[in-house]
């Protein structure tokens, strides 16, 4: 959970200051709950593909395809939800990923030195 509200608030900063440079828009205005749906969302259901992949036996490579949600939901989210554009919903949710890897990376390397 504390990985989730991690990539959370990178995201809503990442946003703001994309916002920054054209505040007059009429689109709505992405709060700190939909960056938590865009984290949670996938998060659940990578970690639900992950086990049923490890479960079942099949080749781990799969598992990176669960990842692509990182992106889907958001960008999907905005389109049919948010009524954003192709183009601005695509700048927006190719964040999540990028995101979700480093802060990934970022929480195993504290595991391990914890652990360690």
């Amino acid at each position: 959970m504390l990985q989730a509200i991690m990539m959370s608030l990178v995201l809503l900063g990442i946003y703001k200051l994309i916002d920054h440079k054209k505040p007059e828009s009429d689109d709505a205005d992405i709060d700190w709950w939909v960056t938590v749906s865009f984290v949670l969302a996938p998060m659940f259901l990578v970690f639900m593909i992950g086990s049923m992949i490890s479960s079942a036996g099949l080749a781990v490579e799969l598992f990176l395809l669960a990842y692509s949600l990182y992106f889907f939901i958001p960008f999907l989210y905005l389109i049919g939800l948010m009524d954003y554009s192709v183009k601005k919903s695509f700048k927006y949710a190719i964040w999540v990923p990028l995101v979700a890897i480093v802060i990934e990376i970022l929480v195993i390397i504290i595991r391990s030195g914890i652990s360690s």
